[in-house]
């Protein structure tokens, strides 16, 4: 039986709540089931009580190697659900077990424990010497697993997150804290409340994750040359009305094998819609020699987000025919839109890839039921690969990715590398499934003038700009002169030609270009992704906003770290400056939105249909 890893965590009675529980605790068990090649088992009891206890250690030939606690607790006792229980019987429990390696006591002043668990024989110990903020907690601890499901040991984990909490600066307030009793911390906040004790002589400890097979270990560097002609070969049998000059590049790798990387590159951005080839040219960009760590940690982030880019772009072409067609909606179709409102009023940044299935399965039966005619049914493609285990494991894959990056984590070169090559196969791997994306063109309607800096510069007099990289000067030409639509907003649609009687779709506010309501010259395109309508938190870069009312979250599409929120409840309030920026009066007001008013309109009626229906 493979060895089990144990959570336990619960909310006890008469004392304070402690919110960060249960998304702490669901985090570190989605985050360790994600593990590629895991031989372990992990099993979460939420709101654990005595009897959870006893029936989880009584388990016949279980090899339990980890014990995770969340809750209250004190120098001798661990609050569960229903009572609270002595530390050392509970040590002594584990004791006749002979299998533990690692208990991890995430409660305040939980030090005094450790003596009853060293005499159970238990070689790690992590408790804390005071009491601990919730939050501080929460990060502490999801730090620490992550840094173990990257195969570190228990001990070089642990000097990770030591350096973390200076180097990210974790002194939040002590606000609420898991000792059985509010009061300040009794030691200097600046040192780590947290510490391993270490029995004399224990052989390091790591999780059961086995290495790679022998040969498939990745070289000591990132190529991209195999992911590249496969995401061509991906699109052999898809036409772009854009360009044709990929449909040779692809004989070319048929005939003669493989040409260089920036050929393939600038194929692929004359057929990918803007969304994807800023990826695609992020992640093809030239590593800084003087800081491969960063450059590691933005290229898997980079990877998860082209992954993510494809079904948000699915996504929304669906959710765009829908809201265009809604008046043609009957009421037995409501039922559907559960799903697809949980995932509207949802931050897309901390929810799992897979909560996508459900949204875009949603989409195609909704268009069905309501005999709405799908402008591009290519997509119903992607519904078998949506129910395949090889999509499941890609999104567990890239959600630790993501969250590697917003937890800041350092890899090793080695660590990097494999975790880059793993990312091309995912990508590679569900790539034909969305090979539709480049049959259909992405416009921005303006009402200004537009200088083009996508990936190949192009000068468009009109107030229409394509959003797909194109070098056939004669294409730019067809899009002169047109007059500006009256939703300016971005177009969805399939013809080269466009006039006002091709069909095509109304991507707002799923996709915005925040240059149109702007009333200037637009030097760059300025598209951001919808990312939801919720009251929450929003943390970047560990600094904590409390949001009082729901509001409209976007992020940017060149740069994903940069968020940017509009308040529909007061739009005056919201301006072109994103979420953690630093910037001074004179920038605010240069940069406010002028036609806020109009934003709010739209986002509106969207809000109406949508969220509020």
């Amino acid at each position: 039986m493979k060895p089990t890893l144990l959570i336990f965590y619960a909310n006890s009675p008469g004392q304070t709540f402690l919110g960060e529980l249960d998304k702490e605790c669901k985090d570190i068990q989605r985050l360790l089931n994600a593990v590629q090649r895991r031989q372990y088992e992990v099993s979460l009891v939420p709101q654990t009580n005595i009897n959870d206890v006893i029936k989880e250690l009584s388990i016949p030939e279980r090899n339990i190697e980890v014990i995770h606690y969340s809750g209250h607790s004190s120098d001798s006792k661990l609050l569960f659900g229903d009572s609270d229980a002595d530390a050392n019987i509970f040590a002594e429990k584990l004791k006749l077990l002979n299998s533990v390696k690692l208990v991890f006591i995430n409660g305040c002043s939980s030090a005094g424990q450790v003596k009853f668990f060293q005499s159970a024989g238990i070689p790690y110990v992590i408790a804390t010497s005071r009491p601990i903020e919730d939050i501080k907690a929460s990060w502490l601890a999801s730090q620490f697993y992550n840094y173990l499901s990257l195969g570190r040991t228990v001990n070089v984990a642990f000097e990770e997150i030591q350096k973390d909490s200076k180097l990210q600066k974790m002194d939040l307030d002590l606000m609420v804290n898991r000792s059985f009793s509010l009061g300040p911390p009794v030691a200097d906040e600046n040192e780590l409340a947290w510490g391993l004790y270490t029995l004399p002589d224990s052989a390091d400890y790591r999780l059961p994750i086995t290495s790679a097979p022998a040969g498939q270990m990745p070289t000591d560097e990132v190529r991209h040359t195999k992911m590249l002609s496969k995401m061509l070969m991906a699109l052999k049998n898809q036409t772009s009305p854009i360009s044709t000059k990929y449909k040779n590049t692809i004989t070319t790798i048929e005939v003669f094998g493989q040409p260089e990387d920036k050929t393939m590159v600038r194929n692929l951005l004359e057929i990918l819609p803007y969304p994807l080839g800023i990826r695609l040219q992020q992640i093809n960009g030239i590593p800084d020699p003087d800081n491969l760590g960063e450059y590691y940690r933005q290229l898997l982030y980079d990877y998860a987000l082209f992954f993510e880019t494809q079904l948000h772009l699915s996504t929304i072409m669906l959710l765009g025919q829908i809201w265009q067609n809604k008046a043609t909606l009957g009421p037995d179709l409501l039922e559907r839109f559960k799903p697809i409102r949980r995932f509207l009023t949802d931050n897309r940044l901390n929810h799992s890839l897979a909560d996508y299935a459900d949204v875009i399965q949603n989409g195609i039966e909704i268009l069905k039921g309501s005999g709405i005619g799908n402008i591009i049914p290519k997509i119903e493609n992607i519904k078998e690969y949506l129910i395949s285990k090889s999509f499941a494991d890609a999104c567990s894959f890239f959600d630790i990715n993501k969250k590697y990056f917003w937890s800041h984590i350092r890899f090793s070169q080695s660590e990097a590398v494999e975790r880059c090559y793993a990312s091309q196969d995912h990508i590679i791997g569900g790539l034909q499934y969305f090979s539709f994306v480049i049959e259909n063109i992405l416009t921005s309607v303006r009402r200004v003038e537009t200088i083009n800096f996508r990936h190949i510069d192009n000068y468009f007099a009109s107030s229409v700009s394509q959003l797909v990289a194109v070098s056939d000067d004669s294409w730019s030409n067809s899009m002169l002169d047109r007059s500006p639509m009256e939703n300016k907003s971005i177009l969805c649609y399939s013809q080269p030609d466009y006039n006002p009687s091709t069909p095509s779709i109304n991507l707002f506010p799923f996709l915005i270009d925040r240059n149109v309501f702007v009333q200037q010259i637009a030097t760059e395109i300025d598209l951001y992704l919808f990312i939801g309508f919720f009251s929450d938190e929003m943390t970047t870069n560990l600094s904590i906003r409390k949001i009082s009312s729901p509001c409209f979250y976007f992020m940017s599409l060149k740069n994903p770290q940069k968020i940017w929120r509009f308040n529909d409840e007061d739009p005056s309030g919201s301006d072109l400056a994103h979420i953690d920026d630093v910037v001074v009066e004179p920038y605010r007001q240069n940069h406010l939105l002028t036609n806020a008013g109009e934003l709010n309109s739209y986002l509106s009626k969207f809000k109406t249909f949508f969220i509020a229906s």
